[in-house]
C-alpha cells in the first residue's frame, strides 16, 4: 500500500511553525486526534515544522489507537520514517510514551541555501494498524535551541 499523507487531518489547525523563533530553547506542541477518520496502515500525520539552524534537543510525547495495537514511528519528513522514535506499540489499554532513539538527539537541521522550504517536518507515520479503527490521538513535543544569533520570522 501507497503512503498516505494527510493534508487536511483533523486538528491540522494545530500544525503550525511559530511566527518568532528566538535564541535559546524554544518548544512546538502538537495533538492530533482521528475524530472519526479511520487510521491505517501507512497513514502519515504532518506534526510539527522545525526550522533551517535549529538543534532538535529532545521529542516528548504519547500515542493511543482504539485498535488492539499498531506500531507508530517518528521521524524527519524525507530523512526517515523513524529516525526519532522507531517502532512503538500502541494500544487501546492506555496511553504509551513516545521513546526517543538513543544517539539520535540532538540533530541539527540543516537545508541548503537553495532549499524551498527553511524548514524540516517532523512526521508521526503508523507503520502498521491491524484492523481499521476511528480512534487514535499522538501527542508531540518537540523542543529545540538555536545558535546565540538566531531569530527568524516567517
Amino acid at each position: 500500500m501507497a503512503d498516505v499523507t494527510l493534508s487536511n487531518a483533523p486538528g491540522r489547525d494545530a500544525y503550525q511553525v511559530p511566527k518568532n523563533i528566538e535564541k535559546g530553547v524554544n518548544s512546538v506542541s502538537r495533538v492530533w486526534t482521528a475524530g472519526g477518520l479511520t487510521i491505517s496502515a501507512s497513514m502519515v500525520l504532518p506534526m510539527i515544522q522545525v526550522p533551517h539552524g535549529a538543534v532538535i534537543q529532545n521529542i516528548v510525547g504519547h500515542g493511543f489507537i482504539g485498535a488492539a495495537s499498531a506500531i507508530l514511528n517518528v521521524g524527519i519528513q524525507g530523512l526517515s520514517d523513524d529516525f526519532l522514535i522507531p517502532d512503538t506499540t500502541l494500544s487501546s489499554g492506555a496511553p504509551v510514551n513516545l521513546l526517543v532513539a538513543p544517539g539520535n538527539l540532538p540533530y541539527r537541521v540543516s537545508l541548503s541555501d537553495d532549499s524551498v522550504t527553511r524548514y524540516v517536518v517532523v512526521q508521526a507515520k503508523f507503520k502498521t494498524v491491524p484492523s481499521a479503527t476511528v480512534t487514535g490521538r499522538v501527542a508531540l513535543t518537540v523542543l529545540y535551541s538555536m545558535d546565540q544569533d538566531a531569530k527568524i520570522s516567517f
